[in-house]
């Protein structure tokens, strides 16, 4: 093997990502200036927080600055939190920290079960911090039990309450946990995984978990908000941080400081550029591109009777003459890249997750989702051919060639830096 063959995998898989349309719920696209962070020195060095703006490494600079004096307001302003905690690198990582932080070996805790959507490690990490976990009573993959959990609160008396979806439609409203954990078991906490919808959530199209009862909320920041494999899990209780913070030091070590400028460059696209509107829009193309799918007689898109979808991911089970997988592969030849599961919760049958957040973060407009919808059918029919297919879609992409919502070229190009921006920003030419 020699570096070419390495250079030569790249080469061919931006060739295929710049025709391609990724309908993934866990992936986005980042703007240019927030990958720059990862090109430069400052990936290189290790930025160790042993107290605040005191740094036991010395490699870097100015990045105690940008955390205290630009992030963590930021993230203070979109979450509505007073305390923040930067250091997690990724959704399970995350939720490792806050078992870890928020029980002792021996409590009991609640999650989602994996077949109604909970994250299927929850159990395994679980059993391996010595936690005893019961599964959320659930009339549905979007409905809690109410009834059933009120016995369980009264009953167990459970240390936390952790509201875990990774596969779902309608988020799981806290409130209703809320009132019966006041009236019950006033020590229980609850935490609220975020992960699929932080983007939704600090752009508003999404309620705040913190305004609906929970404790504590966060996860990733990659998915419908569209960062870097970083996180941020905040609270109003000073003592949920400071928990957070005591053992997130036995997980993550430093900060990763390249993923904190870039998380930082994300949210103040986010807030001066249309955080709102991507995310509402985000909303509205799911809705319209589950309703148009749905139209066709072999494409059943879940909960069409609730109007399939509050948040970006949509469920389709495809009626097919082919093996479900072979047409996934032919997706991906089109330059369709999709989700694949043998079942989802409450569906015993192939089904395709699929997500409208990069389509929308590339700019598709709600208009503009019926041929969204229209090349996606021809991706499934074997009658059309690939080759056509993938003309359609790379057509699709030159008209969408980069992330929107996002610092303008124009922008960039007026900043002082060690070489001209627009250098790094031909990269992303069409």
């Amino acid at each position: 093997m020699t570096p070419e063959n390495v250079l030569h995998y790249l080469s061919d898989h931006e060739k295929h990502a710049r025709a391609s349309i990724s309908f993934v719920p866990s992936e986005n696209t980042m703007s240019p200036i927030s990958r720059l962070p990862f090109i430069l020195d400052n990936y290189s060095r290790y930025h160790f927080d042993y107290k605040p703006m005191s740094q036991a490494f010395r490699g870097d600079r100015g990045i105690d600055k940008i955390k205290e004096e630009i992030l963590i307001p930021l993230l203070q302003e979109l979450t509505k939190a007073e305390f923040i905690n930067l250091k997690g690198i990724s959704g399970m990582n995350c939720l490792t920290v806050v078992l870890a932080a928020l029980t002792d070996i021996g409590d009991t805790v609640i999650s989602i079960p994996a077949n109604m959507g909970g994250h299927p490690s929850t159990p395994m990490i679980a059993k391996r911090l010595g936690i005893r976990l019961l599964d959320m009573p659930m009339l549905s993959p979007h409905d809690l039990d109410l009834d059933r959990l009120e016995t369980m609160i009264k009953k167990e008396k459970p240390r936390l309450i952790y509201i875990d979806q990774s596969t779902f439609l309608f988020p799981i409203d806290p409130m209703p946990v809320r009132q019966l954990v006041d009236q019950h078991s006033p020590a229980t906490l609850i935490h609220f995984d975020s992960s699929h919808l932080n983007g939704l959530v600090l752009g508003g199209a999404c309620w705040n978990a913190l305004d609906r009862g929970a404790d504590s909320f966060g996860g990733s920041t990659h998915k419908t908000l569209p960062g870097p494999h970083k996180t941020f899990l905040a609270s109003n209780q000073k003592e949920i941080i400071e928990k957070i913070n005591d053992k997130m030091i036995y997980f993550v070590s430093h900060i990763h400081a390249a993923g904190l400028v870039s998380l930082t460059l994300v949210l103040l696209e986010m807030k001066h550029c249309g955080c709102a509107d991507y995310a509402k829009t985000v909303v509205e193309n799911s809705r319209a591109f589950a309703s148009l799918l749905h139209r066709h007689e072999k494409l059943h898109v879940a909960e069409a009777e609730r109007g399939f979808t509050d948040c970006h991911q949509l469920w389709v089970t495809p009626e097919l003459d082919n093996d479900p997988w072979e047409i996934t592969d032919r997706l991906h030849r089109c330059g369709l890249l999709i989700n694949n599961f043998d079942a989802l919760p409450g569906i015993n049958a192939h089904t395709f997750r699929l997500s409208m957040a990069e389509a929308t973060k590339l700019g598709l407009k709600t208009e503009e989702v019926k041929e969204l919808a229209e090349i996606f059918i021809q991706g499934l029919d074997t009658g059309v051919a690939e080759k056509d297919v993938a003309e359609r879609v790379k057509g699709w992409r030159l008209k969408h060639p980069k992330p929107e919502y996002g610092f303008t070229e124009e922008k960039l190009k007026t900043i002082d830096f060690p070489f001209p921006l627009e250098q790094f920003l031909q990269i992303f030419n069409p």
